[in-house]
């Protein structure tokens, strides 16, 4: 594109006048010098999970704020190229006379973050390559003099990552095994503009760690900076049917910028996951000194037994029963011990009975085994700390309001599930996600979801996204595909 700049006679003059200024000083005071940007993942230690360690991904969005630009430009959209250089869908921008430019960038990209104080999510689903990118938050900053060349944003990651590796002395075959980061926040605090992060917030989900590669038995997943209580189930791993946890003995504080990896050995027997080695190391790849976390002690992780039901409260007391029937077993013992309750049963638990945990407001998380193929009416209603629970594949059927008016952040709904009764989710204003994944719509009764977020979304297959929109009870919801 030519630039045609026009200067008044009486200008030319004035400045042709007056010796002092140079030829060239002139020609520097009214050249347009344009502002082009690449970008720089500052050195990370490369992974295979890894999708973006030296610069952003090309076709992938980053919002820049430049003071100091001829125009305003305030949280603009560039897109990365194959070469690193970020553009600006073709629109030059260019410094402002001789001063400097102060540049900031972010990913992934928001078209509403014009503000300094914004909530950033991680994905629970990182299973795939886009999810697991999207929750990168990564930050950027320059101050540069007016320059023809591309200013460099080095960009550093603000949140942190959990890596888990899987090994096995005696198992072949791990490729059915998932991994689940458990018990930490999933949102944080954000100023684009600074690039600090707030405290993270109370909204406790599960991520779906993303798996490499059948054979590598590695995955990886973003987690939001924090502090992570002792005795909290951080990492699930569910292998042949069967559910294995490894139990925090301390509290461990997740720093941003930070990578923390785990070695889980899985025995053939399946009783317990070990853990072989533990290393913290820093994602952008400076010498730290820690603690490699031990397999000692007695809050190592454990087979979700089918006689055994598995919960924590917040005052770490053992929490009392409403209701002790429906069980298809007795009650022999009900203790808890370093940070996590264990209800035990004289036989295999069949289902869990009405009312069973009926206003239990200590209750804070509980996994049903396996063997449970009903949940009744009310066995959760008023759990008003509730904010996780495990329900198994096997389940058929969930009784009305079952759930209601409970804590639970978000929930799946195994493919099993064939009824849900009405009001199962009436009044859990802290529920934001469902993942439903029977391809048959289940029966859905009245009121299932009335009074809660208003934003909640319902994740379906997405082989069955039409039948869903035209089943009865599930057609009126906010329904999308799931990836």
């Amino acid at each position: 594109m030519k630039k045609i700049h026009l200067f008044s006679l009486a200008l030319a003059t004035v400045m042709i006048s007056h010796t002092a200024c140079s030829n060239d000083a002139v020609e520097e005071l009214y050249r347009e010098s344009e502002i082009r940007l690449k970008s720089e993942i500052l050195p990370t230690r490369v992974t295979s999970l890894d999708y973006q360690s030296t610069q952003i991904v090309t076709g992938q969005q980053v919002g820049v704020t430049i003071t100091g630009a001829k125009a305003e430009h305030n949280n603009v959209a560039w897109t990365a190229g194959s070469d690193g250089l970020l553009s600006n869908n073709g629109e030059a921008v260019y410094y402002s006379g001789r001063r400097e430019a102060t540049i900031t960038a972010y990913h992934p990209y928001n078209s509403t973050w014009t503000g300094s104080s914004h909530r950033f999510s991680v994905n629970t689903d990182q299973s795939s390559e886009t999810d697991y990118r999207n929750s990168d938050l990564l930050w950027a900053t320059n101050r540069s003099a007016k320059t023809e060349n591309a200013v460099t944003l080095n960009f550093s990651h603000k949140l942190a990552k959990i890596n888990v590796t899987l090994t096995s002395t005696d198992i072949d075959d791990l490729s059915d095994a998932t991994i689940t980061i458990c018990g930490t926040s999933i949102t944080t605090g954000f100023n684009p503009a600074t690039g600090a992060l707030s405290e993270a917030t109370k909204n406790v989900q599960e991520i779906k760690a993303g798996v490499t590669a059948a054979g590598a038995y590695t995955a990886s997943a973003i987690v939001v900076p924090q502090t992570v209580p002792t005795g909290t189930r951080l990492i699930r791993v569910e292998h042949n049917g069967k559910s294995y946890y490894y139990s925090l003995d301390a509290p461990k504080e997740l720093k941003p910028g930070y990578s923390y990896s785990y070695t889980l050995n899985v025995k053939e027997d399946l009783v317990e996951v070990e853990i072989a080695s533990g290393n913290i190391s820093n994602w952008n790849n400076e010498d730290i000194s820690g603690d490699a976390e031990s397999s000692e002690g007695d809050n190592e992780p454990e087979t979700v037994q089918n006689n055994v039901i598995y919960y924590t409260s917040n005052n770490s007391n053992v929490i009392t029963l409403y209701s002790t029937e429906g069980f298809g077993a007795n009650i022999v013992s009900n203790t808890y011990n370093d940070g996590k309750g264990a209800i035990t049963f004289d036989g295999n638990i069949t289902s869990i009975g009405k009312d069973a945990f009926y206003a239990c407001e200590t209750l804070t998380h509980i996994t049903i085994p396996i063997s449970v193929t009903t949940i009744g009416d009310y066995a959760f209603q008023d759990c008003t700390a509730l904010t996780n629970i495990t329900v198994p594949n096997g389940v058929a059927s969930i009784g009305g309001s079952a759930f209601r008016n409970s804590a639970i952040t978000s929930i799946t709904i195994p493919s099993s599930v064939t009824s849900i009764g009405s009001k199962v989710f009436y009044e859990c204003t802290s529920l934001s996600t469902v993942h439903v994944e029977p391809t048959t719509p289940p029966a859905l009764g009245s009121n299932a979801f009335q009074y809660c977020m208003s934003d909640i979304k319902i994740y379906v297959p997405a082989q069955s996204l039409e039948l869903y929109k035209a089943a009865a009870g599930w057609k009126d919801l906010n329904i999308s595909a799931a990836n």
